[in-house]
């Protein structure tokens, strides 16, 4: 990704605590500003447009189990023809973070990351786990599994570029 801002832009709460973990804990995606803003379901503000000068890099992380690809697409569209010299990645998760983190980490259900009492327990507490980038160790997470995998046809189209993944590499030398 470029060498300028980064924005990650993600659907919700706990996409931003995972990106928080991923950039902090982990140092696998490279530092940047991080707003909770779901493109599947939501135009792209103009007023952010402003923030977007040569250089930055706009890394947009939503599921793929509901919204619209259309609108995604518009989206995308808009920020290319309002910005110049923007880098623009797109990463559709498959079905949703829940998916992503099972198949990451290798285990059957998503309570086991943060040894909840139930499945729809997970998001409550995984916001409120002091330790996030603790408990993906914990469970054997793999980043090189992270929003690998082949989405449905309508948002595997819109999929762009990847997120910048030289910390793995550098970290392993």
């Amino acid at each position: 990704m470029g060498g300028g801002v980064t924005f990650y832009f993600v659907e919700g709460q706990c996409e931003e605590v995972i990106v928080r973990s991923l950039i902090n804990d982990f140092q696998y995606l490279k530092p940047g500003r991080i707003k909770v803003l779901n493109i599947t379901q939501k135009k792209f503000p103009r007023s952010l447009m402003t923030s977007l000068k040569p250089g930055t890099s706009v890394v947009f992380i939503f599921d793929t189990d509901a919204g619209n690809p259309a609108l995604v697409k518009e989206n995308i569209k808009a920020i290319q023809s309002s910005t110049y010299g923007v880098e623009i990645v797109v990463i559709p998760q498959c079905r949703n973070l829940e998916d992503e983190l099972i198949y990451a980490c290798g285990i059957r259900e998503i309570k086991e990351i943060t040894k909840s009492r139930s499945n729809s327990d997970f998001k409550t507490d995984l916001l409120h786990s002091r330790n996030v980038g603790q408990l993906l160790r914990n469970c054997g997470f793999d980043f090189s599994r992270l929003w690998n995998r082949t989405v449905a046809f309508e948002w595997e189209s819109l999929r762009k570029g990847k997120p910048d993944r030289k910390a793995v590499s550098e970290k392993k030398r």
